[in-house]
């Protein structure tokens, strides 16, 4: 911590590093520090500042993700094990298996990434894992990897120079001549170079080059596109499968997280310093609305690619056409974002004692958009149909899903059909024309609640005469 020296102000920094020196985090400070101080647990920083003491919240980089409704994390064991828990928070069931020199996780879909440091020297495994923790496929590379990304259909490695993709799902193969199913599986190139698709990466035979001035500092990747940032604060953006080169853009800083949105159109960058932006990567790369501050975390909702959530310090931002609703307090780590509701997870919390849990479901939480909460309000408070004109200002499947099952409970048939057509759910589409053909001297006087909180279940409705 220090005073920078620069000829258009003074002012005051702090920079984080990891043990080994690399640079993590830049705190910028308004006035002369005079000391600091860690918080027992290493998640609060104290700053003396001229005469006022400021506090930072500390957000560590654990090694956790969620996917297929799995939380998995990582803790140390013993000093060279670590007990990575694979934890399925829908039935309460989970796996435990203990990995050595694990570096990252993440994951996409119904599987994740784990990279680890192979025993054998200079040799680097990436197993992907379902969700119960088996490996499925394992490959190794020749190159230290500091960044890992995962789609659904590949998976992603950088060193500072070097990326490797591997294409693992067999839906995104670029020819379907059997002869050629190799074509395009493991690609790794030099991140100035153009890529070779016909020459298949072998861990045996390529050589890494050496370290550039303009580094790789994040990667990430959807089924299409395949995203790459340099200190520099240049963003390169390639075509999947063909790993084709389309564009480059720039920004001010060096890119610290990236996040495609889910039609790849947008893309939210931050930066070392905590600062957000929001690119139109199909227009040049294009600044959307204004840069936010103090950005910690963003997640892209699974089903709006309008429709984003971020973490500014301790309060949790919903973000719809960059526009932000009321914030929510909150410090939890954001893993999910579909059907207008954010999931988090309290992993401060869940770190303090992990051998200790009991219930995972204690370290959850769910918040909902405006526009959720707002038509569950009004199905509650008004008639049926002034809350159909709301959900049709605001349509959103999960929407038109909660005024079907309303007007079920109401046997209002006509709206329920309607909605039912909106949300595209043919089985309920048939599940009401079914009841329009029921004598007109019967009435609905019950509807059971769901058997289980799963996509496929099963409800009674008990019917009366008039």
């Amino acid at each position: 911590a220090g005073i920078v020296n620069d000829p258009s102000e003074a002012r005051s920094e702090i920079q984080f590093f990891t043990p080994l020196g690399v640079h993590l985090r830049t705190l910028k400070v308004p006035g002369n520090i005079s000391a600091i101080s860690w918080e027992q647990y290493g998640q609060r920083l104290a700053i003396a500042v001229d005469t006022a003491l400021m506090f930072a919240n500390i957000q560590p980089n654990y090694q956790w993700t969620y996917f297929n409704n799995t939380l998995v994390y990582a803790y140390p064991k013993s000093e060279s094990d670590l007990c990575l828990t694979f934890w399925d928070v829908e039935i309460d069931e989970k796996y435990v298996k203990y990995v050595r020199n694990l570096m990252s996780i993440k994951s996409a879909g119904e599987y994740c990434v784990i990279l680890t440091q192979a025993e054998e020297s200079n040799t680097w495994a990436l197993l992907l894992c379902n969700s119960t923790g088996s490996p499925v496929e394992t490959k190794y590379v020749n190159f230290e990897p500091s960044y890992i990304s995962i789609s659904k259909t590949h998976i992603v490695a950088c060193s500072q120079e070097t990326v490797y993709v591997w294409q693992y799902s067999k839906k995104s193969r670029i020819s379907k001549d059997p002869t050629k199913a190799k074509i395009g599986k493991e690609i790794a190139f030099h991140v100035d170079d153009i890529p070779d698709m016909n020459k298949t990466y072998d861990k045996e035979s390529y050589q890494p080059a050496e370290q550039i001035q303009d580094p790789i500092t994040g990667v990430t990747n959807s089924e299409d596109v395949l995203i790459i940032a340099r200190e520099s604060g240049t963003i390169t953006k390639f075509m999947l499968p063909h790993i084709a080169f389309e564009k480059k853009f720039t920004i001010k800083g060096a890119a610290e997280q990236l996040a495609l949105n889910c039609n790849s159109t947008r893309l939210g960058v931050i930066d070392r310093e905590g600062i957000m932006v929001i690119m139109d990567i199909e227009r040049d790369g294009v600044i959307l609305g204004n840069e936010k501050k103090d950005i910690w975390a963003m997640q892209w909702s699974n089903d709006n690619p309008t429709l984003s959530a971020h973490m500014e310090k301790n309060r949790l931002y919903i973000v719809r056409d960059l526009a932000n609703e009321e914030p929510v307090l909150s410090g939890a780590y954001l893993c999910d974002f579909a059907d207008l509701e954010i999931k988090g997870i309290l992993v401060d919390e869940l770190m303090r004692t992990p051998e200790m849990v009991k219930k995972i479901n204690e370290f959850v939480v769910t918040f909902e958009t405006k526009s959720l909460r707002d038509a569950k309000a009004m199905l509650d408070q008004v008639s049926i149909k002034e809350a159909t004109a709301y959900i049709e200002q605001k349509p959103h499947p999960r929407l038109w899903k909660i005024l079907a099952e309303k007007a079920l409970d109401k046997f209002d048939l006509q709206t329920a059909e309607k909605a039912f057509i909106k949300s595209e759910n043919l089985h309920g589409i048939r599940f009401v024309k079914k009841l329009q053909i029921v004598d007109d001297n019967l009435s609905l006087i019950h509807i059971s609640e769901p058997t289980r909180p799963e996509r496929i279940s099963y409800a009674v409705f008990c019917l009366k005469k008039k």
